[in-house]
């Protein structure tokens, strides 16, 4: 027995310091690339305002050469040229030198000079009649802001990494005060296994007593007890989002001191280019109350520049010239005085706004929020594995082993997966049960659970996902050569292969993951996704990427179903519905978080690394099924997929009316509703892709937080036809509320609805499917991959429904029709179940 199980060493690593570890990890893996999004927001738009200063500088200094050539002066014979550059180039830091050069290229004028690592910017300067008289051209060093960007990282890290340690401290005397219980329970336990003086019968009877205790426990002990799982979830999202919001607003905080250095250099040279020219007007005699077209031209600059509120001349305190006339005063406001002529009190009074930077940096905060959903979609996965496989096995493992040895039944011994204080108990009963049974070979039993599929499907899914962002334009920068390819169908084209790939595996992966084993074919569909996304990456014709999606679509249907067999054989008809919602709220978390992170990357490191990067993950999610999931039962027994069995299911009465009076009303709203129409819509209404991606990111989030809370109520009250029509008429109900709820903000409280409703409806389907057809004697994996190909015609016809019927009536008028065409279903759904189960209940009493 010895070889089965760990010894009673004590363990490095206690259970308190794994969960303090997991919660470190997931906390450095969010911040972490919580920093990165923002580094990356702050650069782009550092470089971008950066440019745009250096361009000013060059523009006015331009215009400035050419007013003065337009009195008729040559280019040589201009002398402030030289005083105009050496002030234009104190006023902004980074540039190197400026020099204006005459037609045959001799320098005549030069301030400055060159360094390292610059870059140049250059106009044309042109006389009156437009003939080039010279050129002129700014420098400036790309080390000068590589430093600032340098800066800016490294206050960023050290501001996370201090916001992770205090986050892991508080998480730590957390996890200490909440599981005091547990690990006073565990150690009581052991102890008592441990006592040297009494037998087995009567140390098992003590660990019974002592484990199973709930003697003076108040609701809030009792509820502590059976829910510490989600405890610790939500003390890891809230430690989550406070490190990252935290170090957010320290990291905007930082860079909007420098980005506001930025833009008052770059309002410095706006100034200094109206007060020369203001100047330059009064010397030549111009009057002061006859400046006409000078709040023209400070509008032109407040067009221009967004930064700008106002510009007012003035003398002695008072407007003689201002643009706007009617300016609304704020405390983001700031003012900068630049004199003119102080022997008469003239001076330009410029007004910035300093609340431009929250307003410049609005999308990138929309960004920073949805990784930070992201972050906390990701946290959720890894916590719930943590627990699943860390505290729920183990301890699940502690009750049945006391029972049975209660009980005086020895059939088997639990595999120890940790040495922790858990894992050392496991092995203290194990060594009992042994002894109990000293005559008999038991077997180790490898607990399995529905719950461990989550990881490792969310990760795959994370992956293939990870395209979705970028993938039209990555289809697009292929070169093809085949004339037969419309140029409209080249971007869809291996979209809609991969869909059709997909869909036509589903039943034949069924079968055979009935035979080989659901952890074989999850590691085989997993190698074949994973070492598609990697060929992918290498894929230069579109020819070739066609091949490569269709052969990576196999193995992700493989994985697609073999992860619903596994759920299926691994629960119970009490509780198959909370499994399949768990396979949904996997999926959509991790279709959510590939396709918001795998776009961040897509954009720093380019497509094929990103592919790269996704083939890892998928290949992490294999390792992660080849460490953590047993072998299994197979069928050896099972049969290739015939059309007979599609007669059989098809025939069923119940098959078919689950199948198209709520599985496939469901895929044509979710495909021809929200991933066509609310897109379209959306862009009518003048909004861009970042908010219909928003909207439509709703959907999942109402799936991922309604599914598992409707999936409970469903196996506590095992009436699961009601829920799929509950779920059928709601999505009926906010599709047709479009014409009291127009807009954006009307479209996404449908779109959440609709994600209720589909966490209400879509679980229960597989489950009622299994039950009502448990007699048909089809394979598991068979049944469910027939159902999800016949399930995906909804799919395919969604978006040409929504088409055809958008070109006959308006955006309004085709979404109530969707949503009336979908009230019907349901009824005709209830109507004909109730009549067949009425029906099937005669007949069994007149059998009987």
């Amino acid at each position: 027995m010895d070889k089965h199980h760990s010894s009673k060493s004590p363990s490095f690593f206690s259970l308190r310091v794994k969960l303090v570890l997991a919660i470190i990890a997931v906390l450095l893996f969010s911040n972490g690339l919580n920093t990165t999004l923002n580094y990356l927001n702050f650069e782009k738009r550092l470089t971008q305002t950066s440019d745009s200063t250096y361009q000013v500088v060059l523009s006015e200094t331009d215009n400035d050469i050419k007013q003065a050539m337009s009195l008729g002066l040559p280019l040589s014979a201009i002398s402030n040229i030289q005083s105009l550059l050496e002030r234009r180039l104190a006023l902004v830091d980074g540039i190197s030198k400026i020099e204006v050069l005459d037609k045959n290229g001799i320098a005549h004028y030069s301030a400055g000079k060159h360094v390292d690592s610059e870059r140049m910017i250059s106009a044309d300067i042109s006389n009156t009649f437009g003939q080039k008289e010279g050129q002129l051209n700014l420098y400036y060093s790309t080390v000068y802001l590589d430093n600032i960007k340098a800066q800016l990282l490294t206050q960023q890290l050290m501001d996370t990494l201090l916001w992770v340690l205090v986050t892991s401290c508080i998480g730590y005397f957390a996890l200490n005060l909440g599981l005091d219980f547990l690990l006073k329970k565990i150690h009581a336990t052991r102890n008592v296994l441990d006592e040297k003086n009494i037998n087995d019968e009567q140390r098992i009877e003590n660990a019974y007593k002592t484990f199973f205790s709930s003697h003076g426990k108040n609701k809030w002990q009792q509820l502590r007890d059976n829910y510490f799982p989600l405890l610790i979830i939500f003390l890891a999202i809230l430690l989550t989002f406070t490190s990252n919001i935290g170090s957010s607003y320290q990291a905007l905080d930082k860079f909007s001191d420098t980005y506001q250095t930025q833009l008052e250099q770059k309002s410095h040279v706006i100034g200094d280019t109206l007060s020369s020219m203001i100047q330059r007007l009064l010397q030549q005699g111009v009057p002061l109350d006859r400046l006409y077209g000078l709040e023209d031209e400070f509008s032109s600059y407040i067009t221009q520049h967004p930064e700008l509120l106002s510009i007012q001349l003035q003398q002695s305190g008072t407007d003689l010239y201002q643009y706007p006339k009617q300016m609304v005063v704020s405390q983001s406001m700031m003012a900068s005085q630049l004199p003119i002529d102080d022997a008469i009190g003239i001076e330009l009074m410029m007004t910035t706004d300093t609340n431009i930077i929250p307003q410049l940096l609005e999308e990138s905060l929309m960004d920073m929020i949805t990784v930070l959903i992201a972050s906390a979609l990701i946290v959720i996965e890894i916590i719930l594995f943590v627990c699943n496989f860390m505290i729920i096995k183990p301890w699940h493992q502690i009750k049945q082993l006391l029972r049975n040895a209660k009980k005086g039944h020895a059939e088997w011994v639990a595999q120890v997966s940790a040495k922790d204080e858990l894992g050392n108990i496991i092995d203290s009963l194990n060594s009992l049960t042994q002894r109990k049974a000293a005559n008999e070979k038991l077997t180790v039993r490898r607990s399995q659970d529905y719950r461990f599929i989550r990881l490792p499907l969310f990760m795959l899914v994370f992956a293939e996902a990870a395209s979705l962002a970028f993938f039209p334009n990555f289809v697009a920068s292929l070169s093809h050569s085949q004339s037969w390819i419309p140029e409209s169908l080249v971007t869809s084209l291996p979209i809609s292969l991969f869909m059709f790939c997909w869909a036509i595996s589903l039943p034949f992966a069924g079968y055979w993951s009935d035979k080989v084993g659901r952890r074989k074919s999850l590691i085989v569909g997993g190698l074949v996704t994973s070492s598609g996304l990697a060929l992918t990456a290498f894929c230069h014709t579109l020819e070739l990427l066609l091949l490569v999606r269709a052969y990576t679509a196999v193995g992700y249907g493989i994985v697609f179903i073999s992860a619903q067999g596994y759920i299926t054989d691994t629960t119970t008809t009490k509780n198959r519905t909370k499994g399949m919602s768990t396979f949904l709220s996997a999926f959509f978390a991790g279709s959510l978080c590939g396709a918001a992170i795998g776009g961040i990357v897509a954009d720093k490191l380019g497509y094929n690394v990103t592919f790269l990067l996704a083939a890892v993950l998928a290949l992490a999610s294999v390792l992660f099924v080849v460490n953590f999931f047993s072998h299994g039962s197979s069928n050896s027994q099972s049969k290739p997929v015939s059309l007979n069995d599609f007669k059989v299911l098809l025939s069923n009465k119940y098959f078919a009316l689950i199948t198209f009076c709520s599985a496939i009303p469901s895929k044509v709203v979710l495909t021809g509703f929200l991933y066509y129409l609310c897109p379209v819509y959306l862009q009518s209404l003048g909004e861009s892709s970042a908010v219909s991606g928003r909207v439509m990111m709703s959907y999942g989030l109402a799936i991922i937080i309604i599914s598992p809370l409707s999936a409970f109520l469903v196996d506590r009250w095992n009436n699961k036809i009601r829920f799929i029509v509950i779920g059928g008429l709601l999505s009926a109900l906010a599709l047709i509320n479009i014409m009291m709820l127009p807009g954006t903000l009307g479209l996404l409280l449908i779109v959440i609805m609709i994600g209720v409703a589909h966490g209400i409806s879509v679980s229960p389907q597989i489950p009622l499917v299994m039950e009502l057809l448990d007699h048909e004697g089809l394979d598991k994996g068979k049944t469910i991959g027939i159902f999800r190909l016949t399930e995906r015609i909804g799919n395919i016809t969604g978006p040409m429904l929504a088409g055809l019927s958008l070109s006959l009536f308006g955006y309004q008028d085709t979404i109530v029709l969707f949503g009336v065409t979908l009230f019907i279903s349901s009824a005709v759904l209830i109507i004909f179940y109730a009549l067949f189960t009425k029906r099937d209940r005669a007949h069994l009493e007149v059998a009987k």
